[in-house]
């Protein structure tokens, strides 16, 4: 399972960067998203005894338009982090709205935070490159091109960069704002 997900990030940046990553416009339901990546993390944040709290505001529509899966790629791929890398306390995903332009489109903001060691801030440019893990002590395994993915899709899904937030001992969070076209009904 380990090997077949370094292939997969080793093959998801190679087309990331070679521009050969197809996107896929569909309807979904935004909340039932949230609800979805938070229990794929579900059980991993159990185990290590850390709160687990997935929240989208009541002003994010309920149906919109985009490429799930890579949504849910960059989602997992921060989230996995912040499990991965807190030993107590607390991670949240935060689903909110930046901009209600028109009634149309929307622009939404997605935010994971953690409780974690946090990320000194000479570290802060260096974390969103290909295979770069830092050293915190600890051995948690990883090919540390998961940021690196992450950053590429959200510039593929329309988005401009990731933002990180963090301080050493105070924990992190990441987060990125993308436009979606605002569905009739939810699928």
């Amino acid at each position: 399972e380990t090997m077949m997900q370094i292939i997969n990030d080793i093959l998801d940046d190679s087309k990331i960067e070679a521009g050969k990553l197809d996107l896929i416009r569909e309807k979904f339901d935004v909340r039932e998203f949230a609800e979805q990546v938070g229990q794929l993390f579900a059980g991993r944040a159990e185990s290590k005894k850390l709160e687990l709290t997935v929240r989208v505001e009541p002003t994010v529509p309920a149906a919109v338009e985009g490429d799930v899966l890579r949504l849910r790629q960059v989602v997992g791929n921060l989230m996995s982090n912040a499990v991965k890398y807190t030993e107590h306390g607390e991670i949240q995903v935060r689903v909110g709205v930046d901009d209600l332009a028109q009634a149309s489109q929307c622009r939404l903001h997605f935010r994971v935070s953690d409780t974690g060691p946090g990320i000194a801030p000479s570290h802060h440019a260096t974390v969103f490159e290909a295979f770069t893990q830092l050293e915190n002590g600890s051995r948690v395994g990883g090919t540390g091109l998961g940021l690196s993915i992450a950053t590429g899709l959200v510039r593929l899904l329309g988005g401009e960069r990731i933002d990180l937030h963090s301080q050493v001992g105070h924990g992190s969070a990441f987060s990125f704002a993308l436009s979606f076209a605002i569905a009739e009904s939810a699928p």
